[in-house]
């Protein structure tokens, strides 16, 4: 807003969006495992999880030519209308399409990686706080996890080259976010941040 219109920073308040929940990772695959038999021999499962639109679809297109090919250990979860376009053409064995958006829970276990390689697209990434108060860990580009500076040391940041051995590598991605920082960006901590402004806007 400075650079643009050269408002003051007094004159204006910055609130993120938010998640409507935060909880831990599930210890127990039963519904992954029912809806997808044939990921249950891989010991790293990896998601994407976004709606169709220019940006997801580039990054699932990334992930299928150049990520899944070299983390054949690894089974990939395409979910939601992003891979509308690439289920019938993908016969990759280490693949599995969703496209409903309400099943992601049932695959945020403790073995599963949330993947961020976008290198498009405008604002900030929200699949991140999807990811992660599911309490997943996440891989991310540079591009993916701008505006979340204080996110930026429980994300493994990595240029998407690097994805495949990232999650080849048992060591290379950190642990999932802590509870206790997700609630900042609860809708419930969100709101009275912005009752708190409106309030001292009408007092002031």
């Amino acid at each position: 807003m400075e650079e643009l219109y050269g408002e003051s920073c007094s004159n204006y308040t910055v609130l993120p969006n938010g998640i409507s929940l935060v909880r831990p990772p599930l210890e127990n695959h039963t519904a992954m495992y029912s809806r997808f038999p044939g990921i249950e021999k891989f010991q790293r499962k990896a998601i994407y999880s976004g709606s169709d639109v220019a940006h997801n679809r580039l990054a699932v297109q990334y992930i299928l030519e150049e990520v899944v090919p070299k983390a054949q250990r690894v089974g990939f979860i395409i979910h939601g209308s992003c891979g509308n376009r690439f289920r019938k053409s993908s016969s990759l064995p280490n693949v599995f399409f969703d496209a409903r958006f309400d099943t992601f829970s049932d695959y945020a276990t403790t073995d599963t990686v949330g993947l961020n390689p976008v290198i498009t697209g405008g604002g900030t990434n929200l699949k991140l706080l999807q990811y992660l108060s599911h309490g997943l860990q996440v891989l991310s580009t540079p591009f993916g996890i701008r505006g979340y500076v204080d996110l930026n040391s429980y994300v493994t940041v990595c240029e998407r080259e690097d994805f495949a051995h990232a999650l080849l590598d048992s060591h290379c991605i950190m642990p999932p976010e802590p509870g206790y920082l997700m609630q900042h960006y609860s809708w419930e901590h969100i709101a009275a941040q912005m009752a708190k402004a409106y309030e001292e806007t009408l007092c002031g």
